[in-house]
């Protein structure tokens, strides 16, 4: 018959197969050594009556089965007149060495320390696009400049005139209108189509201030200037150039207009950063 006793350990009700018995194992329960006892220790089992050989096996007898070599019986019992005990399979456990951790550990820091590396890098390149994507664009550099015309007291200041450069080699790729450029017509406002034109082709438009003087932002290279003065007109019988016309009519329609009966300077200027410029209208040509 079945041997029911105690785990010494933990005092979990086990129960064992009688060939068991004196046999050292360990508690399936908290897994400390015992030895089965040569009978039970806990409560004896009632006595079998004398097996007969052509009788039915008992059916109570079919559900007791020995999987393990030590059994839990459990201390819950179902409701009804027949108590049965609850056999709790072994855990099946998976072993991993520590050299298996530290090394995920050790993984799992250089990757983050990789990501952190990589996003301060692309930071970098963010800030500094001139680093990936070649040399920087150029830069328009500050040209200053004066305009002066000969009174009956001297130079005086040239003030409200016109300065116009643009690019040497430029080919326009459509004519702008003259008029309303001139210095008898007001200052365009900030962003005129026309100026604004002007700019993309890589020009400048300006006035003069009080004392003369005005300034352009280009970049460095060769340039056609048109100064038109504001203070000094041209002897009433003397026309505008021809060949100026047709050079300053290249870039705009009606280029007289800009000119109008004032004195003017059609000229050819290399500029560099740094650079300035300044005419002075006096007796001359077209004057």
């Amino acid at each position: 018959m079945p041997i029911r006793f105690r785990c010494p350990h933990c005092q979990r009700k086990l129960k064992a197969r009688s060939d068991k018995a004196a046999q050292r194992m360990n508690c399936p329960n908290c897994g400390q050594p015992l030895t089965v006892p040569a009978g039970d220790a806990v409560e004896q089992l009632p006595a079998a009556g004398p097996a007969d050989q052509g009788a039915e096996p008992d059916p109570f007898a079919e559900l007791i089965v020995y999987d393990d070599e030590i059994i839990y019986e459990t201390e819950e019992r179902a409701s009804g007149p027949a108590a049965f005990s609850t056999t709790i399979a072994r855990r099946q456990l998976v072993g991993v060495s520590r050299q298996l951790i530290y090394a995920h550990a050790i993984l799992l820091a250089i990757l983050t320390l990789g990501g952190l590396v990589a996003g301060y890098l692309i930071g970098r390149t963010d800030r500094h696009p001139s680093a990936t994507f070649g040399p920087p664009v150029p830069q328009r550099v500050l040209i200053s400049g004066r305009l002066q015309w000969i009174g009956t007291t001297g130079a005086l200041a040239d003030r409200g005139a016109v300065v116009i450069a643009l690019p040497h080699d430029l080919e326009p790729p459509e004519k702008l209108p003259g008029e309303g450029l001139g210095p008898d017509k007001p200052v365009p406002l900030q962003g005129d189509a026309r100026v604004r034109a002007i700019e993309d082709w890589g020009g400048d438009y300006t006035r003069t201030n009080e004392a003369g003087e005005f300034e352009l932002f280009l970049l460095p290279g060769r340039y056609h200037v048109l100064s038109v003065s504001h203070q000094s007109e041209r002897s009433w019988n003397v026309e505008p150039d021809r060949e100026d016309l047709a050079a300053i009519g290249k870039f705009f329609t009606a280029p007289h207009e800009i000119m109008g009966p004032h004195r003017y300077d059609w000229t050819i200027a290399e500029f560099a950063e740094g650079g300035q410029f300044e005419h002075v209208f006096n007796l001359g040509r077209l004057e």
